[in-house]
């Protein structure tokens, strides 16, 4: 054991039973600074824009209401419907192939991948800015809380998506 290193904890007899995966799961291999950079990655990156959206659609709700409103549900639509599609198409494809969902050859935590999917997912958060404006209450306090939130449950999902991948039931990577 040196310097950070934990001892590895005792081995504990599965209490999943039958549904326990009898091989391992063809995913990736990430080294424990590997996974921990995705995970910060991926929260900071999602947590930040449910922060800044808010902000933004504060300010722009006191200037440019009636232009806002009228659109921002459209572009919600069309980032998050173009997202869902490539998501549905990837894992029929490997439905027909009878296969698990291959890795992406591109890292999806990084890069326009992960900018995309950061602004889609907060486009909501705009309209809430927005909304606030409206109501006249002030935006950082709420936004700080968001985007803390955001970063956290983040963080808990890819958990618990790293957990479910290892059950037979989930077999392999999924987007």
């Amino acid at each position: 054991v040196s310097g950070g290193d934990l001892p590895e904890p005792p081995a504990h007899p599965s209490r999943l039973g039958r549904h326990a995966r009898k091989n391992a799961p063809h995913l990736p291999g990430l080294s424990e600074p590997e996974a921990m950079r995705h995970y910060v990655r991926l929260s900071a990156a999602f947590g930040f824009f449910q922060f800044a959206m808010p902000v933004i659609g504060w300010y722009l709700g006191v200037s440019v209401r009636e232009y806002m409103e009228a659109w921002d549900h459209w572009i919600a639509f069309v980032l998050l419907a173009w997202i869902g599609g490539k998501m549905a198409l990837s894992g029929l494809r490997a439905l027909r192939h009878r296969e698990s969902c291959a890795c992406p050859s591109v890292d999806p935590t990084a890069g326009s991948n992960l900018l995309v999917l950061s602004v889609a997912t907060s486009i909501d958060a705009l309209a809430v800015g927005l909304s606030l404006a409206i109501l006249g209450t002030p935006i950082w306090g709420e936004a700080a809380v968001i985007g803390i939130i955001c970063a956290c449950i983040t963080a808990g999902g890819l958990r618990i998506g790293k957990t479910l991948a290892n059950l037979c039931a989930f077999n392999g990577w999924a987007e």
